[in-house]
């Protein structure tokens, strides 16, 4: 694992004893929304442990996002 993705899981984990689980969630689900509405896309990841989807919205409402599939 390089060093910045060990440092960016170092983080999360302090934030999760700092925080706590539902505070640090909230956090990463913003900021992962922040960037899908930016770059104008959506996104769904799938792995063994479970499936996010993030799927952004113009600030009228409407879906806006393009699934990256």
């Amino acid at each position: 694992m390089s060093n910045e993705k060990s440092e960016l899981c170092e983080a999360l984990a302090k934030s999760l004893v700092a925080l706590g689980t539902k505070e640090t969630l909230s956090i990463v689900s913003r900021f992962l929304i922040a960037i899908a509405f930016h770059q104008r896309i959506s996104f769904e990841f799938d792995c063994t442990l479970g499936k996010l989807n993030v799927e952004t919205i113009s600030l009228n409402g409407e879906n806006e996002g393009q699934n990256d599939e």
